[in-house]
Parts: C-alpha cells; sequence; structure tokens
C-alpha cells in the first residue's frame, strides 16, 4: 500500500490548554505560553507512540485487492471516500462499495474486490506473488483536533487519548524547577508508571498496517 497526504490537518491538538490547565488545576489564563507548549509536545508524543497522524488528514490511498469482500484503509477513523476507482475507473457508493466500520476504516464491497497478485519472476516452481495496487480512494481520516468542531461523519478524540496526553504533561509539567516558565520536550523523562500507563492507553489504538 502507497499513501499520500492531499490537506494536512487544521491541527494536531489532542487536547487544548484550557483542558491541560483544569487537569493541572491551574487557573485558567496561567503560564499560557508554557501550557501551549506542552499540550503540543504531548500530542506529537502520542502520535508518535502510535506511528502515524491522529487528527483528521485527507489521503489518497492505493490498494491491491485480495479477492475478498473487503479493503482496509491504513488511516482510521474514516469519513466516507469522496473516491474510489478500480484501475481509473470510478467505483459507485452504495453500489460497489461502502463503509462497513468507519471506526477500523473498512469498505466493503458486495460483489468482493478483484484479486490482483501476480506472479513475481525468479527461479523455482513457487515464487512469492507481489500485489499490485489497482485500487485508489481518497478519504479523510483521524479525530477532529482538539477544540474543533465535531460535524456529520467526524469523530472526536477519544478519552484515553486524552488522558494519554494529560499523563505526559503532568510527568512534564512536575518535573519542572519552581519559577521555571519554559522546558525542553525532548528532556522529558517519563517514570517505569507513566510509561506504563500511557502504552496501555494507546494499546487498543495499535494497528499492524498502520505504516
Amino acid at each position: 500500500m502507497s499513501i499520500e497526504v492531499l490537506t494536512e490537518p487544521t491541527s494536531k491538538l489532542l487536547v487544548t490548554r484550557v483542558e491541560a490547565q483544569k487537569r493541572l488545576e491551574e487557573s485558567i489564563g496561567t503560564d499560557d505560553d508554557l501550557f501551549d507548549t506542552l499540550v503540543s509536545a504531548a500530542s506529537e508524543y502520542i502520535a508518535s507512540r502510535l506511528g502515524f497522524p491522529l487528527t483528521r488528514t485527507e489521503y489518497r490511498e492505493y490498494l491491491p485487492g485480495y479477492g475478498h469482500l473487503e479493503l482496509r484503509l491504513s488511516r482510521w477513523p474514516i469519513e466516507t471516500p469522496s473516491l474510489v476507482e478500480y484501475d481509473g475507473s470510478s467505483l459507485a457508493q452504495g453500489t460497489d462499495w461502502r463503509v462497513s466500520d468507519a471506526e477500523r476504516g473498512v469498505l466493503y464491497f458486495p460483489g468482493g474486490t478483484y484479486f490482483t497478485a501476480v506472479r513475481g519472476d525468479g527461479p523455482g516452481e513457487f515464487v512469492t506473488p507481489f500485489y499490485r495496487e489497482h485500487y485508489k480512494v481518497e478519504y479523510f481520516a483521524g479525530w477532529v483536533e482538539a477544540g474543533g468542531t465535531v460535524g456529520a461523519g467526524s469523530v472526536a478524540v477519544p478519552s484515553d487519548i486524552k488522558e494519554a496526553c494529560f499523563v505526559w504533561i503532568e510527568e512534564a509539567y512536575e518535573g519542572l524547577s519552581p519559577g521555571v516558565s519554559s522546558f525542553s520536550a525532548a528532556g522529558v523523562a517519563l517514570s517505569a508508571k507513566a510509561n506504563e500507563m500511557i502504552d496501555r492507553l494507546l494499546t487498543p489504538y495499535r494497528r499492524l498496517i498502520a505504516a
């Protein structure tokens, strides 16, 4: 599978500054610049732990067919794709395909997908096939950024993801010396407990094919 970004996310923030200040029981307006940095760094860190962008982004993805009834996209949750093609021919929503599981990024094809495996060149009776990416899908995937408007078909950042951000922010904030109003995100060392908690919170959102 190959994938490219068509439209970058409006924001990559998973929590807002105000949410972080409330979580740490700090007055709204206290160290706003510092909390902006904490929120941005935490959002970037959580995305890096999962290995793919998390907020709403538009993609173009090319996929092979396996002769099955489903195609699973590599970004999720998805909104209804604006385009699904096979070998350059547009496929009709409802007739040729539909979204069967937006949360997992799955498209359903009532008539099945074409099997696009071909034999590779090489010696021996058995040659490992490779798969040509005949399917093209254009779609939005990811959660609506913190503070954004959740519209029809879009999904807000899950509470587990927000909680993982808060755990990171709490660790970073508590590690600051009194009176310090800035910090280096690279210098934040998570405790074993915090690291384990973040890992547990993120586990349901990991995917082997999120490349």
